[in-house]
């Protein structure tokens, strides 16, 4: 299996022009990341079943102890590692006796299914928090931590009043706010009914719009899931060319927006969020 996949890898990166990342004996990982496997150890990667059978790639780290220990879960689109990397408290979170669990969005890094924004911080939240919960090593209690992204995830699973969620730390998370005063404007993401172009298009660009990333085959055993986390922690990135924003944000359909910016492109935009009202 792992030899099918690295095949594949390879196939991509000479198809498309991506770079292949290197392994993790190429260079060494982030300090905070060194860090805090001082005080877990390597971490462990599963790929977790949500209620519609799509699976969500997690990493976890636990330090050594015989007891059940409570766990702080983080939801991010973003790479694993640069969560550690930009969250320093985590080794100090371990180091109190917290299990660091870290699982990526749908369709985010290796996680199965279709990127949205938000698009399932309410049932894919509230799964992960019960599959943590139900965890051996676990003592049932589960906090959310996290910023942009990762804490605009935690509004709309805090509506969903999972028995196990007991605390969250929610940073920068505006973008989770439905309505303020008579405006539905989800925070950043709308001013008077239009979407936010300049800061959303390159955000979206730089996470997933134009980035290739391997998928794993649905039937990836364990052993093949483990080989990938520990080796391929680094984005598969396209080599694209550089776009004009100022460009970008000033054309209209925005679905041309890239390509007259010097993109190849058209841009559709997607927010699982438009909808969202959230409550606690």
């Amino acid at each position: 299996m792992k030899q099918r996949v690295h095949i594949l890898l390879c196939l991509v990166s000479l198809a498309t022009g991506v770079s292949v990342p290197a392994q993790a004996g190429d260079e060494p990982l982030p300090l905070p990341v060194q860090e805090l496997q001082r005080v877990t150890g390597d971490p462990q990667f599963v790929m977790v079943p949500m209620r519609d059978g799509t699976k969500l790639w997690t990493a976890i780290w636990k330090p050594s102890s015989s007891g059940r220990l409570p766990t702080i879960l983080i939801r991010t689109p973003y790479w694993p590692d640069q969560e550690v990397e930009y969250r320093v408290i985590l080794a100090s979170f371990a180091r109190a006796g917290y299990a660091i669990v870290i699982q990526n969005e749908r369709g985010s890094f290796l996680s199965q299914g279709k990127f949205r924004i938000m698009g399932g911080a309410r049932e894919d939240g509230y799964d992960a928090v019960d599959w943590v919960s139900k965890q051996p090593w676990s003592n049932g209690r589960v906090g959310t931590f996290g910023c942009s992204s990762s804490g605009d995830n935690q509004v709309p699973l805090a509506a969903m009043h999972h028995p196990a969620h007991v605390a969250m730390i929610t940073a920068s998370s505006g973008s989770s706010i439905g309505r303020v005063g008579p405006f539905q404007e989800q925070g950043l993401i709308f001013r008077g009914g239009a979407l936010q172009i300049g800061p959303w298009v390159p955000w979206y660009r730089s996470v997933h719009g134009l980035t290739y990333q391997l998928k794993l085959p649905t039937d990836a055993d364990p052993e093949t899931i483990e080989y990938y986390g520990r080796h391929y922690r680094k984005k598969l990135e396209l080599a694209a060319p550089t776009l004009d924003y100022m460009t970008m944000e000033r054309t209209l359909p925005i679905q041309n927006a890239t390509r007259a910016a010097g993109g190849g492109l058209p841009i559709t935009t997607i927010c699982g969020a438009c909808n969202q009202r959230s409550a606690v």
